[in-house]
């Protein structure tokens, strides 16, 4: 852990010393006592929370899917990773990012209010994951509902084009946006 410098007592000094101390070294103590604890539960409490992940995972991928991304379901995981390729790439000008699902990760926030973690923090070599972006479904039933639908805007959501048929306009609803000439 990486501390700065600061002034102060002595006695602020070893307590701030003591203190990193614990939390670099016994970091896992209170999870420790909380697995110890959960042993304890009884067994309708994981199942009732399994079925409760198991429809948030459905509700989810259904929303995803609706909304056009490609998505990969997840086995034992509580988020979902999906392929953001369909969709335009966003204006590197207005969200600025080296990669494309860093720039669709600002786009969503900015523009659909739903937030999301982009692909490439996931690789050692950002471009391998610059097509994907990861949701979570550990959320409360407001919070998917909203997702829900605030996602349906992306079917409507419109960007620049040339205002004539064209390799471009074909390209962009191709990739499920609508562009802004007559011919869609």
């Amino acid at each position: 852990m990486a501390r700065g410098l600061g002034a102060g007592s002595a006695g602020a000094h070893a307590a701030d010393s003591q203190s990193a101390r614990f939390l670099t070294v016994g970091a896992a103590a209170p999870l420790q006592q909380a697995g110890a604890s959960a042993m304890r539960f009884p067994q309708n409490y994981y199942d009732k929370l399994a079925a409760s992940y198991t429809a948030k995972r459905e509700r989810l991928l259904k929303i995803l899917t609706s909304a056009g991304f490609t998505v990969f379901k997840p086995r034992g995981a509580y988020y979902i990773m999906t392929d953001i390729s369909r969709f335009a790439d966003p204006d590197p000008i207005r969200f600025p990012a080296e990669t494309k699902d860093v720039r669709f990760a600002k786009y969503l926030v900015e523009k659909i209010g739903v937030a999301v973690v982009p692909g490439s923090s996931f690789y050692n070599d950002a471009r391998d994951g610059a097509s994907q972006v990861r949701f979570t479904f550990c959320k409360k039933e407001e919070t998917l509902a909203a997702a829900e639908e605030r996602l349906s805007k992306l079917h409507a959501e419109r960007i620049d084009c040339p205002g004539r048929v064209s390799k471009l306009c074909a390209r962009i609803r191709s990739r499920r946006f609508l562009c802004r000439c007559n011919y869609n």
